[in-house]
């Protein structure tokens, strides 16, 4: 597999080690357990599944961050998924951690914290081997003072021996999923071998100690929807170290109609950039970035307005260390020239993640885009019988950042609408 590369300078003290969950498994669609904590620890879960599900998680009822996915399409009961969800500067104790998938799936989950944790890199790229093999390496690059986390998965009838850094975990289910939970304090390669041939997932985060000057993700909103509606409302709890906030929103609103105004507890936000991508005679359909710096600590009701009734969906997400916002970059396509495949590249620079919102015009049950290829935040299904899914994303810095998408398959063909913002350190 390619050497994952983190284009950060860390600072500030030493990532630690705090403490490792119980770990949960079996052939179920929720699962949960206990995870003992001490306070400000960064709470990270991981998971592999033998079903292409999204899964969500909670931490003592609190919705935690959904970072990243692996997918493996080679899977023997289709796609083979090891998945990651994070938590900030948790409360210190014993709390329940929840998880809930989209079926019924062979899983194995379990919980691991670090103290010291500033911001974490964004899993860019997250690797799926081809699978049927015997073998699988993962190289992780970083710069002086990170920690590598690394989730590895495997699906299939051999026995995997974990190799590479400290093994916090590793668990299985049914004898025919495994995962594997391991760190390392600087730049490692990890390895697995099997008794037979599997399918394999590869997730990869490098952890910042307190202190780096890095922009990380804080947290995401709850997210809301509504049909024939003129507003709609969602929480958020931002944390006292976070400096900006986006929210995207798919609406129906039409040209004539007064802009959508947005507003984080009582800060109005701005707007960053709007595309009309589909535009009448008998439907609408919009999508909209808006952005706030300094936005106000602590549980915070995310509200959006409009002058008349419209379906819309809106989430978001806070970010640390962002000191202002690049040039935003669109791409759509309309009924004329519409799509199986979703696109977006914006330029920036190592230093200068990507925030992206996506939207497209199904009206099918199931998710509202598949196979993404860097970190979802968001990836909402629809409004019933309106359609307007959402996904919100990001990805690290580099020389341009290029996003992929594919859309549902049925329809065959969608208009949709992506537009994406330049963080500025």
């Amino acid at each position: 597999m390619p050497t994952v590369k983190q284009h950060f300078v860390a600072s500030g003290s030493t990532v630690k080690f705090d403490a490792i969950g119980p770990g949960a498994s079996g052939n179920v669609s929720s699962l949960s357990w206990s995870h003992t904590a001490t306070a400000g620890a960064l709470v990270i879960v991981a998971l592999t599944t033998d079903r292409p599900n999204i899964s969500a998680a909670t931490y003592g009822g609190v919705q935690m961050l959904p970072l990243a996915i692996a997918r493996n399409p080679n899977g023997p009961n289709g796609t083979t998924v090891t998945q990651l969800h994070a938590i900030r500067n948790v409360a210190g104790g014993t709390q329940t951690i929840a998880l809930t998938l989209g079926a019924t799936s062979n899983v194995v989950a379990n919980s691991v914290s670090y103290l010291n944790v500033g911001t974490f890199g964004w899993p860019q790229p997250v690797n799926s081997g081809p699978g049927g093999a015997t073998s699988d390496t993962q190289t992780i690059a970083c710069f002086p003072g990170q920690t590598v986390f690394s989730a590895r998965g495997a699906q299939g009838s051999g026995t995997p021996t974990w190799n590479g850094g400290t093994n916090r975990y590793s668990g299985s289910t049914n004898g025919s999923v495994w995962l594997s939970i391991s760190d390392a304090p600087g730049a490692t390669t990890f390895t697995a071998s099997a008794t037979a041939a599997n399918h394999w997932n590869d997730v990869a985060l490098l952890l910042r100690p307190t202190g780096s000057p890095d922009i990380g993700v804080d947290a995401i909103g709850s997210y809301a929807s509504g049909g024939n509606v003129t507003t709609m409302s969602w929480s958020h709890t931002i944390a006292a170290d976070a400096s900006a906030v986006l929210v995207g929103v798919t609406s129906s609103i039409k040209p004539t109609d007064a802009p959508v105004t947005v507003k984080v507890g009582t800060t109005s936000m701005t707007q960053l950039s709007s595309v009309l991508y589909m535009a009448g005679p008998t439907f609408w359909r919009r999508m909209t970035v808006f952005s706030l710096l300094s936005p106000p600590a602590g549980t915070q009701t995310v509200t959006v307005t409009t002058s008349g009734t419209v379906t819309m969906t809106g989430n978001s997400v806070s970010y640390v260390n962002v000191s202002g916002f690049g040039t935003p970059v669109t791409n759509s396509v309309n009924a004329a020239a519409a799509s199986s495949t979703v696109s977006l590249t914006v330029p920036s620079t190592a230093a200068q993640p990507v925030f992206a919102a996506f939207t497209n015009d199904t009206t099918t049950s199931g998710e509202g885009f598949h196979n993404y290829d860097i970190s979802i935040h968001t990836n909402t299904t629809y409004v019933t019988n309106y359609g307007f899914p959402l996904q919100l994303v990001d990805g690290n810095g580099a020389n341009g950042v290029s996003f992929s998408n594919t859309l549902p398959p049925s329809p065959a063909t969608l208009d949709w609408a992506a537009i994406g913002v330049p963080l500025l350190p």
